[in-house]
């Protein structure tokens, strides 16, 4: 059953949990949301597919109406972007409360390009 689908040459290929291509579609289902992850790596596709859903299901609701677009070029790498055009280095899939909770406050107290909370005990920022 597909969980998400990211684009591809020819449209999207749609993709279960472990990353396995169950599908096409022309556009993103409206149920599914859309991801980047290396499509062309099969080894690489379900790992990173896996830490991309797990952080966007662990972020609180106010961050995650102003995510535009989530990915992963592996399950190390997941970066967010924001409607804004900020970017997020989100880094693994572990700490992912620590990690919403620092970029709210980031995000409070400074605006920035990068929000970099992939070692959330000692964040940065850069413009």
């Amino acid at each position: 059953e597909p969980v998400a689908a990211s684009a591809e040459e020819q449209g999207y290929a749609l993709l279960d949990r472990d990353g396995v291509r169950v599908g096409t579609a022309d556009t993103v289902p409206d149920q599914l949301p859309e991801v980047t992850v290396p499509l062309a790596d099969a080894e690489q596709t379900g790992p990173a597919l896996t830490a991309v859903l797990d952080v966007v299901d662990a972020l609180p609701a106010t961050l995650l109406e102003q995510v535009a677009e989530a990915g992963a070029r592996s399950d190390r790498t997941v970066e967010l972007v924001l409607d804004d055009g900020a970017t997020v280095r989100w880094g693994t899939a572990q700490e992912n409360d620590l990690k919403a909770a620092v970029l709210e406050v980031l995000r409070a107290e400074q605006e920035a390009a990068v929000y970099d909370v992939s070692v959330p005990r000692a964040p940065t920022t850069s413009a």
